[in-house]
């Protein structure tokens, strides 16, 4: 089905999940995962109403964000892995990076960006190796450490629960990532939060975003629901 069938039928589920769970159908932003899809079907999917695009890999953000310059209202998002040496060409470059895992990576950003970096911290929810973000302890240090530099603002946490083609099981996840935010801004207070707004979570993919939009997500991230097929 082409771009547009597969949004409508998302938006679909979307407007129910947010139904069962008496939210708004704002309350809930589609973050379209374009990683390995051309710059062609990008365009499809902002003709389609999509607004907002996320990458995995450094090089193929930057690159498609050279070949897209016209498409005005369209908003980067990077959501893969960091190594500390492709902060400087991520940095400035994305509306929202959703997968910063430690301080020393903040830190790059907050060292190399020209304006404040707009940032959610990725918590290892599971606690699985195979996945990338940090355990509580270490969130909360983070935490602690990157709500003091100038030039970073944190927007939230990012969580990728285990992957499962059950998705009501993925529900103590997000809830728990929805209890952990709140600890955080209990944790730092109304001053901090002034600054780091501190009330977004991005959780949930095509298996199982219909739980987290129930379980309180701000960002969903879908991929195959809108572009099909990932290429190889």
């Amino acid at each position: 089905m082409s771009v547009v069938q597969n949004l409508s039928k998302v938006e679909e589920r979307i407007l129910a999940a947010c139904a069962r769970s008496g939210r708004v159908r704002a309350s809930v932003r589609l973050l379209a995962v374009s990683k390995l899809h051309s710059p062609e079907k990008i365009r499809e999917g902002y003709a389609a109403g999509l607004r907002f695009f996320g990458e995995n890999y450094a090089q193929e953000a930057v690159d498609k964000q050279k070949l897209i310059t016209d498409l005005p209202e369209l908003s980067w998002h990077y959501i893969g892995r960091i190594q500390s040496n492709k902060a400087k060409l991520l940095a400035g470059k994305f509306s929202l990076i959703h997968s910063v895992e430690t301080a020393k990576v903040a830190d790059y950003f907050n060292r190399a960006g020209e304006k404040p970096e707009d940032i959610l911290l990725q918590y290892n929810v599971a606690g699985e190796d195979s996945k990338g973000g940090a355990d509580l302890n270490e969130l909360l240090a983070t935490v602690d450490a990157v709500t003091q530099h100038e030039n970073i603002r944190v927007h939230g946490l990012m969580v990728m629960p285990p992957l499962t083609a059950d998705a009501e099981s993925t529900r103590p996840y997000f809830k728990k990532a929805r209890e952990v935010l709140q600890t955080i801004r209990d944790r730092v207070g109304p001053g901090a939060l002034a600054k780091h707004p501190l009330n977004e979570l991005s959780m949930g993919t095509s298996q199982d975003f219909e739980v987290a939009i129930e379980e309180g997500a701000t960002w969903i991230r879908l991929g195959t629901d809108i572009f099909g097929a990932r290429p190889q």
